[in-house]
């Protein structure tokens, strides 16, 4: 079973599609992260899905909000553990509906003088997000679900409307130098990695039946 779900993960990690899955587009970051990397992860595909593929090495090194299913408090988990951790590179890896609980924390971290990287998983909403023409098509017949967010935020230009390092990631490529290039930096970097959407589907959970 291990060896056939590793090789599972793998055709994931190895999807060339643009926009990007989220197993892609962890792929590019986890290979660039150092081992002692403190990583928040926050929301809900983001995290969920960043649990089965990022490695720790060393305790006390992930930060999400394990059972409690709440949203909006990754950016100020990522600030604290950045003071905490002031010679490590803390990195936070929030969905878009999370990052928009708390976005404006990234003027905190910027007039704290933090060397924070945050990359906003974009998939325009939460869960399964819609792209323009979809978005437009079911506003306009009036279903459109609530989960949904306005397609393609930029929210890098938000990061450097707030004297942070803004950066947009649309393709593996882009994803990766972006990355190294945060890595780099002393300052706070946010990177926008628009994602696949997903469309529009019903959620459905074991919990619901219950």
């Amino acid at each position: 079973h291990a060896q056939a779900n590793g090789a599972k993960q793998a055709a994931k990690y190895a999807d060339a599609q643009v926009p990007m899955t989220y197993h892609r587009a962890f792929y590019e970051i986890k290979q660039r992260l150092p081992t002692d990397v403190v990583l928040v992860s926050e929301g809900a595909n983001t995290m969920d899905i960043a649990r089965t593929v990022f490695d720790f090495e060393e305790p006390r090194r992930r930060l999400d909000c394990a059972t409690f299913a709440n949203m909006g408090v990754g950016m100020g988990f990522a600030i604290a553990a950045q003071l905490h951790y002031a010679n490590q590179r803390v990195v936070a890896i929030v969905g878009d509906s999370a990052f928009g609980f708390s976005a404006m924390e990234i003027e905190t971290a910027v007039r704290s003088r933090l060397p924070l990287v945050v990359i906003v998983i974009n998939n325009n909403g939460i869960y399964f997000g819609l792209d323009a023409a979809e978005y437009e098509r079911l506003e306009a017949q009036g279903t459109l679900p609530t989960t949904a967010l306005l397609p393609d935020i930029r929210y890098e230009l938000v990061a450097q409307a707030c004297g942070a390092r803004g950066l947009l990631a649309t393709t593996p490529e882009e994803l990766g130098k972006a990355v190294d290039s945060a890595m780099e930096h002393d300052g706070v970097t946010l990177i926008n990695c628009l994602i696949r959407p997903g469309g529009y589907q019903k959620l459905d959970f074991a919990w619901m039946a219950k």
